[in-house]
């Protein structure tokens, strides 16, 4: 264990240093990070993973709700109804398309270059058609 001095710049003396300086460092930093780590190792393998809690949160959870959905109410006569009135009214809406979509393809658009106009009658059901919307 010697002690080397040490020059500053402009040559003047300055402290001694123990040349074995760094060797005690390194072994302290050493046992330093082996009591973190150990400790660290510990502290996770002593406590419950957080994924286990969340897990076990989420499975809990979804028990629940499976339980709600399958003790819950069945649809009543009165929503069925509903649902079935709303059925024939899409079902009257795309029969009127189809006979507006008839309607033009065959006699209510004009006919230019022959100068030929649709008759008054399709005209006015075209008309009646489309009041049937509103």
């Amino acid at each position: 264990m010697g002690l080397k001095k040490t020059t500053k710049r402009g040559g003047a003396p300055a402290r001694a240093v123990r040349t074995n300086q760094r060797l005690d460092n390194r072994g302290q930093s050493t046992i330093e990070y082996l009591i973190v780590t150990f400790t660290l190792v510990v502290a996770l393998v002593s406590f419950p993973s957080i994924y286990d809690v969340i897990g076990s949160t989420v499975k809990n959870k979804y028990h629940s709700y499976s339980f709600a959905v399958a003790v819950s109410d069945p649809p009543r006569k009165a929503f069925d109804d509903r649902v079935s009135k709303d059925v024939d009214k899409i079902e009257n809406i795309l029969n009127v398309f189809e006979d507006i979509e008839d309607l033009m393809r065959d006699s209510i658009l004009p006919d230019l270059k022959q100068m030929k106009m649709p008759a008054w009658k399709d005209v006015e059901k075209f008309g009646k058609l489309i009041r049937s919307f509103f």
